[in-house]
């Protein structure tokens, strides 16, 4: 359940990031609204998530996926650079985040 709660709680972070992104450039009131619905429920789940793993667990995959996840969609949809060396860094904060979770 931990786990579960922590994977939606990034999940819904990285798309408060891209709302945020969005409304930084258009202003529209959608974007805005999920800016704090994202954030909440994100909130509320590691909350959750807080209940059933440590404070180290779960905030590292928390922050790990959310970091990760907000890089691609930054180059997937808003044109940032594809950089060989970005992508190499985006996999070593995935590696991190599993060594901790191992160890």
């Amino acid at each position: 359940m931990g786990l579960l709660s922590v994977f939606f709680a990034a999940f819904l972070e990285i798309a408060g990031v891209t709302s945020l992104n969005r409304y930084s450039r258009d202003k529209k009131l959608l974007d805005l609204a999920g800016i704090f619905v994202f954030f909440g429920l994100s909130f509320f789940l590691l909350n959750i998530a807080f209940q059933y793993l440590p404070l180290s667990v779960a905030y590292v995959i928390w922050t790990g996926i959310g970091t990760a996840g907000g890089v691609i969609i930054s180059m997937l949809f808003f044109g940032e650079s594809k950089d060989w060396r970005r992508i190499s860094c985006i996999a070593v904060i995935i590696i991190a985040v599993i060594g901790l979770q191992i160890y």
